[in-house]
């Protein structure tokens, strides 16, 4: 058996001595597909984002990058089940020792209702400018260090990545779209997706990145759900025990297993 060569399953490689997971940016030993971490894509040449203008790509050297390889399946790391807390009230015994004035009562209640009607204002106000960050399609910042079992990825505020396998080169974020830039064969590919971030049972963070769909050599604006992976802002992220561990919600538009 050659050192490389792939398992059945396209999820390990031989190095010589055992089989070893398939490391993130590995070109397929016929060097037209690349393991992006959940399967195999087809090597294409840099595509255009839906929100500028499209321009032909060779349909010779482009292919349908939201169709996985046969044969290959797609690892998702996040389970998505939400967990749920349940509360028990405790019965409330109220004994009067002594008779009590009606006015300070009257006194009370008013206080506790200026108090909570202030509680109100504010918490409107609150989700008021929540809601309004969310219809100007604000970008959740996503700067850091993000980790799942098969890659390690930093993000840098100057748009520069610093990426476990060297593939991945610079990022960017417009209204709810990341952009990563792969070096392939000294050709620089734009990749489109769609990403979201939510906290996990454990309170980390949780990196949801699905790709656009590919039609004629152009990514359109609609969403492959089938290739959404995630990373955490856990260093033990990196373990594929903590996601199994780990308990999120992932958003409509990630459904890995969806066939």
């Amino acid at each position: 058996m050659e050192v490389g060569e792939l398992s059945p399953d396209g999820y390990y490689s031989w190095d010589g001595t055992k089989w070893v997971s398939v490391e993130f940016g590995t070109k397929s030993p016929d060097g037209f597909f690349i393991w992006n971490g959940t399967q195999w894509i087809p090597i294409v040449e840099k595509i255009n984002p839906p929100v500028v203008k499209k321009e032909d790509v060779s349909t010779d050297i482009i292919q349908q990058i939201n169709q996985p390889v046969v044969g290959v399946q797609q690892q998702f790391f996040v389970e998505s089940t939400v967990q749920h807390q349940s509360f028990t009230q405790q019965p409330l015994m109220m004994v009067q020792k002594q008779k009590t004035n009606p006015m300070k009562i009257l006194a009370l209640i008013t206080i506790g209702l200026v108090v909570a009607i202030a509680v109100i204002v504010v918490l409107s106000g609150v989700m008021y400018v929540w809601a309004s960050s969310l219809a100007d399609g604000t970008d959740v910042s996503i700067e850091g260090t993000w980790y799942n079992p098969a890659d390690t990825m930093t993000l840098y505020a100057n748009g520069t990545v610093d990426e476990s396998t060297d593939t991945i080169t610079q990022w960017s974020t417009e209204n709810g779209n990341l952009t990563l830039t792969l070096l392939i064969n000294e050709q620089e590919i734009d990749l489109i997706s769609k990403y979201s971030v939510t906290s996990d049972s454990g309170g980390d963070s949780i990196l949801f990145i699905a790709l656009y769909i590919v039609e004629n050599g152009t990514q359109i604006d609609e969403i492959d759900e089938t290739s959404c992976i995630a990373y955490s802002d856990s260093v033990l992220g990196a373990e594929t025990q903590h996601f199994e561990d780990r308990k999120a919600v992932y958003p409509s538009w990630c459904n890995p297993e969806h066939p």
